[in-house]
């Protein structure tokens, strides 16, 4: 008997491939997002552990400081350059680019005393002439020459605010429309400008305490705890001309630079002039602290007020 032949069965009986089940689809994504993060995290863990360490912040607008400043400005130890106890330094609070040309004036010229007046020409009285006509001398007038003018007793002009020291008794004047005390004691005070670019400490001791050296070196002592990299400045085109002297009084003086430190580490180069001189009663420090783009506006500021100090008389 022939074979049957086979026949092909319809098409509704044809073996379909097997569908994975809703459950098995989902159990396979989930283990794909698993190994993905792991993955993630030890890719991450691995860039951090060889990525050199973030910079350190750097404010770009002196105007707005990253951070507080590392201390609140502050005076000098009462007596200037006594102790050597570590006393915070001014700091600049807000850099706004102030602020504050020297501060260390050139030593002024001496003023033109009062000018002699010249006595009138001796001359003998010419006789008469028979006719009584007395001659010509072709003199001026006694009228016409510079007279000696007396001793005024009318206080000094002021030309802005004055702040007198009351312990010691000397005095200067200041525009209080571009610096503020900050701080201040009997001997001395502490101003800023320029939102805080700018800090200036005038302060004194007796002369027989401290001495223009002991206090420059003092302050400059004090400085070097708050300004990274505190050293003389050694770029001779920057250097101030003449002498340092307070209120036309002689005196030492020398200038820095370095860095200022804050919480997110150095910010801004700043600049630094310090100034003491003495009268053998006391002795005065002049120190300024300002931004480096303020330098040359703040020492000429400053040196405005250094040709007001009156050193007083004492008490």
């Amino acid at each position: 008997m022939a074979p049957i032949p086979s026949v092909p069965p319809p098409e509704p009986f044809r073996s379909r491939p097997p569908v994975a089940s809703p459950r098995h689809a989902l159990r396979l994504l989930v283990a794909f997002g698993v190994t993905l993060g792991v993955v993630l995290l030890l890719v991450g863990a691995a860039v951090a552990a060889v990525a050199p360490p973030a910079p350190q912040a750097v404010c770009p607008d002196p105007t707005k400081p990253c951070g507080p400043p590392p201390n609140a400005p502050t005076l000098p130890p009462f007596t200037v350059g006594a102790s050597s106890a570590p006393t915070s330094a001014p700091s600049l609070p807000r850099p706004s680019g102030v602020a504050p040309s020297a501060a260390v004036n050139a030593a002024p010229s001496a003023s033109p005393s009062a000018a002699a007046v010249p006595s009138a020409p001796a001359s003998s009285a010419p006789a008469s002439s028979a006719s009584g006509a007395i001659p010509s001398t072709n003199q001026p007038a006694l009228g016409t020459l510079p007279q000696p003018v007396p001793a005024s007793s009318e206080a000094p002009a002021t030309v802005g605010t004055v702040w007198t020291s009351k312990d010691i008794g000397y005095s200067f004047q200041y525009d209080a429309d571009l610096w503020t005390v900050q701080q201040q004691d009997g001997r001395g005070v502490l101003l800023t400008a320029a939102n805080g670019n700018v800090a200036v400490v005038i302060t004194g001791a007796l002369a027989r305490d401290v001495s223009a050296d002991q206090a420059l070196s003092g302050e400059a002592n004090r400085l070097s705890q708050n300004i990274l990299g505190f050293t003389e400045q050694a770029d001779p085109s920057l250097l101030l001309p003449g002498s340092p002297h307070i209120g036309y009084q002689a005196g030492v003086g020398n200038q820095y630079v370095g860095t200022l430190n804050s919480p997110q580490g150095p910010t801004v180069a700043v600049d630094a002039v310090i100034i003491a001189a003495t009268d053998q009663r006391i002795t005065l420090l002049v120190s300024v602290t300002t931004v480096d783009r303020l330098r040359t506006p703040s020492y000429q500021a400053v040196d405005s007020i250094l040709n007001t100090v009156d050193w007083g008389s004492g008490q």
